[in-house]
């Protein structure tokens, strides 16, 4: 009973963001698919869940973003969206990735550099926790 009542209030938590800081896009790793019908009823109708069995819920407002495909790499624990934004035009990926540990990252890295540059779309973005220490690039390029 506890963890219902956490979920509710995480799920409640989320709402009231997304009111107070205009989201569209809501991104959890290492979460319980036990909280989804806490997201569904605070976040209405106005907004998709995706859920993965390797505890990866991407959620978003269809309101504002039509998603143009999907895809989910258990393996490497990421789930990939392709939008188009309705208010700017722009399509983005967006890239929901709960990582698991390595010592030695480097086919991390180019997996993330891959899912950053090799893209048809305006924007694409990383979010979530990579679990890894990633090399700094070693230029001073803005990425």
């Amino acid at each position: 009973g506890h963890t219902l009542k956490r979920y509710q209030h995480i799920a409640s938590g989320l709402a009231n963001s997304i009111k107070k800081q205009a989201v569209d896009v809501i991104l959890l790793q290492e979460a319980d698919k036990s909280i989804v019908p806490y997201l569904k009823e605070a976040l209405g109708k106005g907004w998709e869940i995706i859920i993965d069995d390797f505890g990866v819920i991407s959620c978003y407002n269809n309101e504002r973003l039509v998603l143009q495909g999907t895809s989910g790499n258990k393996e490497s624990g990421i789930r990939s969206m392709a939008f188009q934004d309705t208010h700017s035009g722009l399509s983005i990926d967006v890239h929901n990735i709960w990582g698991l540990y390595s010592p030695f990252p480097h086919h991390m890295e180019k997996q993330y550099h891959a899912l950053l540059t090799q893209t048809k779309s305006d924007l694409s973005v990383i979010m979530g926790d990579t679990n890894s220490r990633l090399a700094p690039p070693g230029d001073h390029t803005k990425r």
